[in-house]
């Protein structure tokens, strides 16, 4: 999923519709024209479901051109799918990396160096330069997580009454395709 927008100097929003990703950046923060690229990325394709339903990361996404850096930092809105105890007792940690697309991402804790605004839906982010950016919150803020549940079955055979059934899911987060089967039967 991706989306692209031409900002100047006068700033703009960029957004990635249906999935609650976007970038604000404020007037002047751009010398020039440019165009600006959100790109969701999807969770490593390594990873097992389990894996990916223990991680408390939320959304990766690149923003395009990878190191332009603003004269003022943008406001990068990346949603969560997290049921979280205490927004403001929350361990945030913001990751950025910068790297070539034939590379694995070499994540590094920015949080240091970031403001950012955990809500129950969302993380704001501000940004001082493009880059590959996540950011993920500590399991012991974390009560549940939402879901999409799915449930797809199949006869056995034309002539037979069995069926098989899956029962799987999937994180409710843009572009998250990582399933894992709960049932089968």
């Amino acid at each position: 999923m991706m989306s692209s927008s031409v900002i100047s100097s006068e700033g703009g929003v960029i957004s990635i519709y249906g999935t609650g990703v976007e970038l604000h950046v404020p007037p002047g923060a751009l010398q020039d024209e440019n165009l600006i690229q959100l790109k969701i990325l999807p969770h490593h394709e390594n990873d097992t479901p389990a894996k990916c339903f223990e991680d408390h990361s939320t959304v990766m996404v690149e923003v395009f051109p990878n190191k332009l850096t603003l004269l003022q930092p943008a406001s990068l809105f990346l949603p969560h799918c997290l049921k979280i105890k205490s927004v403001k007792e929350c361990d945030v940690r913001v990751f950025q990396s910068h790297h070539t697309q034939d590379q694995e991402p070499l994540w590094e804790d920015v949080t240091w160096r970031v403001q950012y605004l955990l809500s129950d839906i969302r993380c704001e982010i501000k940004i001082q330069e493009f880059c590959w950016i996540k950011y993920s919150i500590k399991g012991a803020q974390v009560e549940a997580k939402r879901l999409l549940l799915y449930a797809v079955g199949k006869k056995c055979k034309e002539d037979s009454k069995c069926v098989t059934v899956h029962v799987g899911y999937c994180l409710d987060l843009p572009h998250e395709n990582k399933v894992g089967v709960l049932i089968s039967m």
